[in-house]
């Protein structure tokens, strides 16, 4: 009998199916199985499982093995012992899973039975966290009610085969896996970027149909669109942060040239993750908009009383109701045993319902903010930033973080909070003020803060104040590319050589010899882009095939200094 715990997979006669393909290998949902119980056939009864979530065929199956027995996994992203160590602290696991130079590494920590509540499943840190230990709790219930949504929206079958584009740790990219082995289907593991020449060898070689990203990734690949032809795509979607109109009609435009379709999806953590998706025969005539709730769920708008909001064009703050939502958070140990599932979930996000019975959002109601898709609580953010600073007063838009403050900041808090964030340190913009500037109401003028940070930081990058970037790419690439500068008046490039570009961008890596490349070591699509930006402002252009050239040929490459 299936515990409350468990999810169910896959329907009934899909043993002999595949499930994971990598470099060419198939494992099936019956050879799962079977690996599921000799991985875990030492492990304590129902243990709380940490595990480093990355995109490999042993992460993959193990993941597989907490879903099917029930076993309550933290899908934690790749971070510093700094971050780590006090998370395992604060929760205790019983086993740490992680995956150093690309190996399995199970630590049984000890055989404590756990107050675990018995319909928990999944774990997992809120989309950017800002290394806070509170934690998203997921039930069986949210993963299999919206992987059947995602499945029935997308129009998933057993024949489908989705290739890794996104992180695993991440929920939209997680959702992916489970919506398609909800319905039968497979999941091509893969480490590239789709803005990687290789990622799209590997999706026509590994038989995929379909992939997923974010708006940096759609960003760049407009840019160049040959992989649109790429054979047996039949759908892409987005979501993870908001993608322009124009964008959305560029790709669907494309996707119709080509016979596939173009999805905008729009979730959260708390919801497992999907919320709403916008059809694609409506995404020309409607691009601004997130579309409708997903079947199952419900989507309403309130005012600031809390009163329902039935009228088109009236702005009012998005909720969200249905069997996907969240079971609460996490902030230790004791929190696992809880149902605290709300009644509704409140996005944070204002939105408008169209006359077409289309959502649209058009800002944020609540004080997060989500600079490049990363969340971040400003009230945290002040709090913390609070044991450096008297009063830290915290603004963001979507591409940049103010913090200001009336006393000197510590020298190094900027690369300290870029750190914890995950964010470029360019994209921190420190700001000493001579007092709180207020609005006539006597409230803080947060917008004045935030317009005295974009000057800042337009004045570091060397571009006219008054101007505003036309995409966030746009900002994002200069915001990457000013990590390698040094404004002296003009703008030049600071970097000594190909070596320090790959330790900068590629932290976790280990030490990078003449011979690495970076297809060899580890990366991502945030990586990609810095690097490649950064060795196009260094050499003075991007080699073809640059990601499979060593260090030491892409240093050859490098022009003679020239003197001005």
């Amino acid at each position: 009998m299936r515990q409350s715990g468990q999810v169910k997979i896959t329907a009934a006669g899909q043993d002999s199916a595949p499930a994971i393909v990598e470099a060419g290998e198939v494992t099936t949902f019956a050879e799962l199985r079977g690996r599921s119980a000799i991985l875990t056939k030492d492990w304590p009864q129902r243990p709380l499982v940490f595990m480093e979530a990355v995109n490999s065929r042993a992460c993959v199956e193990l993941y597989f093995a907490c879903l099917a027995n029930g076993f309550p996994v933290f899908l934690m992203p790749a971070m510093p012992a700094a971050l780590l160590d006090p998370l395992v602290g604060r929760y205790d696991p019983n086993v740490l899973v992680t995956f150093p130079g690309g190996q399995r590494m199970i630590e049984i920590r000890h055989n404590k039975k756990l107050d675990l509540h018995a319909r928990l499943s999944v774990i997992l840190s809120t989309s950017g966290s800002t290394g806070s230990p509170k934690l998203v709790k997921l039930s069986a219930r949210n993963i299999e009610s919206n992987a059947s949504s995602i499945c029935d929206y997308l129009g998933i079958t057993a024949a489908d085969r989705a290739i890794t584009s996104l992180p695993f740790s991440y929920s939209y990219g997680m959702s992916v896996v489970n919506s398609h082995w909800h319905a039968g289907g497979s999941v091509l593991i893969n480490q590239a970027s789709p803005i990687e020449p290789r990622f799209w060898s590997n999706f026509v070689a590994g038989g995929a149909c379909s992939f997923a990203g974010v708006p940096y990734t759609f960003e760049m690949l407009a840019r160049q669109q040959s992989w649109a032809a790429s054979p047996g795509l039949r759908y892409v979607t987005q979501a993870g942060g908001r993608l322009s109109p124009d964008l959305v009609r560029r790709m669907a435009e494309l996707g119709q040239r080509h016979g596939w379709d173009f999805i905008v999806m729009y979730g959260q953590t708390e919801a497992s993750p999907r919320m709403a998706y916008l059809p694609p025969r409506l995404a020309l005539d409607h691009p601004d908009c997130v579309g409708r709730a997903i079947p199952g769920g419900s989507l309403s708008l309130v005012d600031e009383h809390g009163r329902t909001i039935d009228g088109v064009n009236t702005p009012g703050e998005l909720r969200y109701s249905g069997p996907n939502v969240m079971m609460g958070y996490a902030s230790a140990v004791e929190d696992l045993a809880r149902d605290e599932t709300p009644d509704y979930l409140a996005t944070g996000d204002l939105a408008v319902r169209t006359d077409e019975e289309l959502f649209r959002i058009i800002g944020r109601a609540s004080r997060l903010a989500k600079p490049f898709g990363i969340r971040v609580d400003l009230d945290d953010l002040e709090r913390r930033t609070g044991e450096f600073l008297p009063a830290p007063l915290c603004v963001a838009d979507d591409s940049l973080i103010v913090v200001a403050s009336t006393q000197p900041p510590p020298p190094d808090l900027r690369q300290r909070l870029a750190s914890e964030l995950h964010l470029p340190t360019s994209a921190i913009q420190l700001i000493l003020l001579d007092s709180v500037p207020l609005l006539p109401s006597g409230k803080t003028d947060y917008q004045g803060l935030l317009e005295r940070g974009r000057a800042a930081s337009a004045k570091e990058l060397g571009h006219d104040p008054g101007e505003r970037p036309s995409s966030s790419l746009r900002h994002y690439m200069q915001l990457a590319w000013s990590m390698g500068l040094q404004i002296l008046g003009l703008r030049r490039a600071g970097w000594q050589s190909v070596e320090e570009i790959f330790t900068t961008f590629l932290p976790g890596s280990q030490a990078i010899g003449p011979q690495a490349s970076f297809s060899t070591l580890a990366s991502d699509s945030l990586a990609y882009v810095q690097v490649s930006i950064a060795l196009e402002d260094y050499l003075g252009r991007l080699p073809e095939g640059w990601e499979d050239m060593a260090v030491a040929s892409l240093e050859e490459l490098r022009p003679e200094p020239s003197v001005f």
